[in-house]
This record gives structure tokens, C-alpha cells and sequence, in this order.
């Protein structure tokens, strides 16, 4: 089976949700899960519920993940979703890269966390984004995700992101989570 990129969402009080990417190997493994998270101002602890003062995060990460999707798969998903790409190893390289790269950008901006317009959905939007850049996605696809539930607050709330980079800045690829990530998928 193909390596997949997939959209999923953890339904909120029924109308709305918190959308994320996971991404899984051949097997149906996940590699990693991208989310984005309010971090308490002072201690920098992952929140359930962001409020005023909270920062957003984004992360690109394989132990920083919705609790509740711990033990979930491909094959045995915890949350619905939607396939936004199917392929092999070198386009999962270049789509991990691109939204690493996305969220040191993000992360960088400090942006207040705001539950109605920068959070989670927003996130989501950005790493889409920056997905589409980089890889041909399953037509239709994204907006199928887009529509998972009827209100999606902070969706359309795609940030700005920079990619120009001094060389050694520490959000090239080849440094921190990305290159970790990296390491578990086959070498070309």
C-alpha cells in the first residue's frame, strides 16, 4: 500500500471541529501527526482550549499528538477524514519538509491565539497550503476536508508564510524534528 497524507477532524459540541494531518508509511503506520495547539503564555504547556493571552503553535511532530488518536492507524482511525494525497516515500520527504518549514514560520509570528479566528484551523490551513505547493493532492480533496463539519472558525484564516531563509536558520530541513522525521522513512 501507498504512503497517505490524510485529513482528519475531532468533532466539537457537533457543528464544529479541530482539523489536523496525519501522515502514514506503507504500512499504515503514522509517521506524524500536524496540528496546531494553543500554548499557555508563561508555561508553554499544550491547551485543551486556548484563550485570550495563549499563543498558537504549530507542530510537526510524532509524540506531540492528540491524545485520544495514541493508538489509532490508517486502517483503524480514530477520527473521519479525508485522503488528501497517496504516493510513495520521496513526495512524503518533500511534503514532511514543506510543513516543518511551515511551522517554524508559523511559530516564529508569535500569533495571540484567538478561538474564532488564529488556531487550529488556521494551522491546518497554512500546512494545506503549503502541501499544495509542494505536491499534487487528490482532486477535490481539500475541499472535501474543508467540509467535514458546517462551522470551521479560523479555516479560511490562511498565514502568511515566509519562505526565505538564511542557510542557517534554524528551520531548514535538515535540522531538528524534519530531519528526526525524516529518519524513518527509506533513503533514495
Amino acid at each position: 500500500m501507498a504512503y497517505s497524507i490524510e485529513a482528519k477532524i475531532l468533532p466539537i459540541a457537533g457543528l464544529s471541529g479541530h482539523l489536523y494531518i496525519e501522515i502514514y508509511d506503507d504500512k499504515g503506520a503514522r509517521i506524524t501527526q500536524v496540528n496546531g495547539f494553543a500554548i499557555h503564555a508563561r508555561t508553554g504547556k499544550v491547551k485543551a482550549i486556548g484563550v485570550p493571552g495563549d499563543r498558537l503553535r504549530a507542530f510537526v511532530d510524532k509524540d506531540r499528538i492528540l491524545g485520544v488518536t495514541k493508538h489509532a492507524t490508517r486502517d483503524n482511525p480514530v477520527h473521519r477524514g479525508v485522503v488528501l494525497f497517496k504516493g510513495e516515500a520521496p513526495d512524503i520527504v518533500k511534503a514532511i519538509t514543506a510543513m516543518q518549514l511551515c511551522a517554524y514560520d508559523i511559530n516564529r509570528m508569535d500569533l495571540r491565539y484567538n478561538a474564532l479566528t488564529q488556531n487550529s484551523n488556521g494551522v491546518f490551513s497554512a500546512m494545506v497550503d503549503s502541501l499544495q505547493k509542494t505536491i499534487k493532492l487528490e482532486p477535490g480533496a481539500v475541499d472535501k476536508a474543508r467540509k467535514l463539519k458546517p462551522w470551521m472558525p479560523g479555516l479560511s484564516a490562511c498565514f502568511e508564510v515566509k519562505a526565505k531563509r538564511d542557510k542557517d536558520d534554524p528551520g531548514s530541513a535538515k535540522t531538528g524534528v524534519a530531519k528526526k522525521l525524516l529518519q524513518r522513512l527509506p533513503r533514495f
